[in-house]
């Protein structure tokens, strides 16, 4: 019996306590949604300082500077697994003007891939639509 009170307490107790240290979901502020930024025209890859780098050119829709973004490429191979991600960043992107990205493919091995491309805000909201892409390392 005595073994019965300590967990009947025991889970009164967390049915009280848990509620009130579980912090609440933040939402986000960063109304713009995904056609904030869009792409403009068809991404490329080239060489950029000696290493392949893909350039993804942005557009910024919204009505103010975004001062940071990240840019992600998601490679897949020919059966669809993830087998590399790489990132760049846009710095002061003004209101309805364009931004390259550059997206360095250092230590990928060469080959035809499948490039998912999309932006987020640093906090994590996506930015824009994510575009797929054949990409040639």
């Amino acid at each position: 019996m005595n073994r019965l009170a300590v967990l009947y307490a025991v889970i009164s107790l967390a049915v009280i306590v848990v509620p009130s240290v579980v912090a609440p979901a933040a939402a986000s502020p960063f109304t713009g949604g995904t056609d904030a930024w869009t792409i403009k025209g068809q991404p490329t890859v080239a060489p950029f300082n000696g290493n392949p780098t893909a350039r993804v050119n942005y557009q910024n829709n919204l009505n103010v500077t975004i001062s940071l973004a990240l840019v992600y490429l998601v490679l897949h191979n020919s059966v669809g697994q993830t087998v590399d991600v790489k990132l760049a960043t846009v710095n002061n992107l003004a209101s309805n003007t364009n931004s390259t990205a550059f997206v360095v493919l250092y230590n990928v091995p060469s080959g035809t891939y499948s490039a998912t491309v999309f932006a987020t805000l640093p906090s994590g909201p996506a930015m824009s639509l994510p575009t797929v892409v054949q990409v040639t390392v």
